[in-house]
């Protein structure tokens, strides 16, 4: 994480570096970037800019881009936005991302957007009624993942806290050449997180069969076509849970092909103890 001052930024980030007293008011004067990507070929780098509105009790994100070798970033995206995490095409060719438009053309939730990194063409490829999260591409560069919460959100008093009512968070994708997206992983699941097979073909999820924040503990490993449908094989994990990197299961995924009928034991073992 980095932090800058606004008024050293507003044509570009590079800057040297300046003592300063940290006041409470200095929070709101710096932008701070996060959640770096970096291109396949490695020569680019997205990343999120934080920032707070001048005269706006308002936080917001948006996407900026450089080259790898220069400290002259500038920003991806452009207009009154919230932009979530870039995610690289395999090609390096196009980023995408969540994005939600503030203003008349605006919802309420973030949307699927694809935008190219030559010429700054940017589409909205779909939207779903919650909205999206967690993008990334199938590794042929064919399809788009994401996840969506599912259901109507519950009417509630916002200074109760409640239990029981949460919503599932569904796994989908869409073609980067059209606008209809299909589910992945079927109704009355949680995905937490997700990882493509080296071949596109399928998914290993973590999920859970509720959708509480609690839930997240008891959860268990799936695996699942990318076209959708039930899963494949689970295992009862019996070890402490955690995110899945994508690079190990990478490895993973080449154990599972090649140990033959019963190698998801062997998956999770892996990827919990490293």
């Amino acid at each position: 994480m980095s932090i800058f001052s606004r008024n050293h930024a507003q044509s570009g980030m590079h800057t040297s570096l300046q003592t300063q007293a940290i006041t409470p008011e200095t929070v709101f004067s710096v932008r701070t970037a996060s959640n770096a990507r970096i291109s396949p070929d490695g020569k680019k780098i997205a990343f999120q800019v934080g920032e707070w509105l001048p005269g706006e009790e308002k936080y917001r994100k948006r996407l900026w881009i450089t080259d790898a070798s220069s400290n002259e970033p500038e920003p991806f995206t452009r207009g009154i936005r919230q932009d979530g995490v870039a995610a690289w095409s395999p090609d390096g060719h196009t980023i995408a991302f969540a994005s939600k438009l503030e203003g008349e053309k605006g919802g309420s939730h973030f949307q699927l957007f694809v935008k190219d990194v030559q010429t700054g063409d940017e589409h909205l490829i779909c939207t779903l009624p919650n909205g999206i999260s967690n993008v990334s591409w199938s590794p042929d560069g064919k399809r788009i993942a994401f996840c969506s919460v599912e259901g109507e959100p519950p009417l509630q008093d916002p200074q109760v806290q409640y239990y029981g009512i949460g919503r599932h968070t569904r796994l989908w994708t869409v073609r980067r050449d059209y606008d209809i997206a299909e589910p992945v992983t079927p109704n009355g699941l949680t995905v937490w997180h997700y990882t493509w097979s080296p071949d596109s073909s399928r998914f290993a999820v973590y999920y859970t069969t509720g959708p509480e924040e609690t839930d997240w503990y008891r959860g268990q490993i799936g695996l699942v076509a990318a076209h959708g449908g039930r899963f494949i094989r689970s295992v009862n994990l019996r070890v402490r849970r955690s995110r899945l990197p994508g690079r190990q299961m990478e490895h993973d995924w080449r154990m599972f092909q090649v140990s033959g009928a019963i190698p998801i034991a062997a998956v999770a073992i892996s990827i919990y103890t490293h």
